[in-house]
């Protein structure tokens, strides 16, 4: 019965330890403030934040990975017209 008892807290230690480890990190926040003039790759493991209009320059390639989130910010003033966007 002691040996069941062991292995049945054993088996919750590795679980516990393994529900961690799967346990997903905080994505880091990245601002764009200029535009792509080289060849870049956004990973779904940070979160682009757009703070004006950004071009991705001719000669460029911008390769955003599956599920990588991008936002634009608002306008810097009212009547600005220049919120967080990607131009390609």
């Amino acid at each position: 019965m002691r040996q069941i008892q062991n292995l049945i807290r054993t088996a919750a230690m590795v679980v516990a330890i393994l529900a961690f480890a799967a346990a997903p990190t905080a994505a880091a926040t990245i601002f764009i403030t200029t535009n792509i003039t080289t060849s870049a790759t956004w990973t779904a493991d940070n979160e682009y934040v757009l703070t004006q209009p950004v071009y991705v320059t001719d000669g460029a390639t911008l390769t955003i990975e599956a599920g990588t989130v991008v936002r634009g910010e608002s306008q810097s003033v009212a009547g600005a017209n220049d919120p967080g966007t990607l131009i390609v």
